[in-house]
Order: C-alpha cells, then sequence, then structure tokens
C-alpha cells in the first residue's frame, strides 16, 4: 500500500430509523422501525458508532416519511435500507496501492496495520486503475464499513 487515510466523522448517524406513510384508503398511518442491532450487513467488526460515543449523540433518531409505502412491513423495510446506507458513512478510508486489477468496486477488502480502530475489514465502494510513465500501474480506492473491531 503506498498511502492510507482513514475517518471517522462520528456526525450524522442514527442508532434507529422510523419510516412512516400514509394509507389513503383507510386514512390512517403507520410506521416500521429499524435499530443498528438488527442491520442485516455488518461490515468491519462488531461495534457500532454507538460504542464509541457516550451520551445523548446516540439518543437521535432518524425519521423519513415515504409517500409510496404500502403497509408496516414495507416501511420496516424502507427504515432498515434508510439505517443501513447511514451506517456506511461510519467509517471510511481512501487510499491507493500498487496496480491490482483484481481489485473492484463491492468487494471485500482487509486492512492490516493501519492501528486497532482502522484495521480490517471494508467494502471497496470506488475503484480507479491508472497506468502513467512515472508512477507506473496504481490502484486508487475509496473503502467504506459500518461497524468498528
Amino acid at each position: 500500500m503506498i498511502a492510507f487515510g482513514p475517518a471517522q466523522p462520528l456526525r450524522g448517524f442514527f442508532p434507529a430509523v422510523t419510516a412512516a406513510g400514509r394509507d389513503i384508503s383507510k386514512n390512517q398511518g403507520f410506521s416500521g422501525r429499524a435499530q443498528l442491532s438488527e442491520l442485516p450487513l455488518r461490515v468491519g467488526g462488531r461495534n457500532s458508532w454507538t460504542d464509541l460515543v457516550p451520551g445523548s449523540l446516540s439518543a437521535w433518531e432518524g425519521a423519513a416519511f415515504e409517500a409510496h409505502l404500502k403497509d408496516t412491513d414495507e416501511a420496516r423495510i424502507a427504515a432498515a435500507a434508510l439505517l443501513q446506507r447511514n451506517s456506511f458513512r461510519f467509517s471510511r478510508a481512501r487510499g491507493s496501492g500498487e496496480g491490482n486489477p483484481k481489485l473492484l468496486p463491492g468487494m471485500r477488502v482487509n486492512i492490516k496495520a493501519a492501528g486497532d480502530a482502522f484495521s480490517g475489514e471494508y467494502i471497496a465502494e470506488t475503484v480507479s486503475h491508472r497506468f502513467d510513465h512515472s508512477a507506473g500501474y496504481r490502484t486508487d480506492f475509496t473503502l467504506k464499513r459500518n461497524m468498528s473491531p
């Protein structure tokens, strides 16, 4: 690896999200909720950002109104999707290394020797392969994960 720059901003995250909708035929509202502990995709470790941040920051919850939802089950699925997307902003990294044609977006990548907080599993978000006469073949990438070791 030539360069690696991780970041954990710890702002704008939600431990839970509620998605709400309205059944216009019954004139009733409905909602579904998802929590971090229920996330189907957990990458990077066992600990969520709530384990790292004490106090009132972990008390905020996300909310969304989705007009296209049909019932409580769809609201729960929408809440889980919003929470999953939000959770992957937790830990991000940018790096570059010697060219590796096997590295593609969506692959799981294991980073070593970046310290306890940043080593471990990530998902490659973007990957760029380039060749120039001075640097040779290089691969630049951005990584993301939603959990911490």
